[in-house]
């Protein structure tokens, strides 16, 4: 129980480093962007 519960917290801790990652590529974008104006 206690394993699969880790495991669990390990995906979900996966899940919002990506989503963090995907939105400070976004921001970088959106920077670059205004910068190319």
């Amino acid at each position: 129980m206690v394993k699969s519960k880790t495991i669990i917290n390990q995906l979900i801790m996966k899940h919002f480093e990506a989503r963090i990652e995907l939105v400070m590529h976004k921001m970088d974008l959106i920077q670059f962007n205004f910068h190319q104006l």
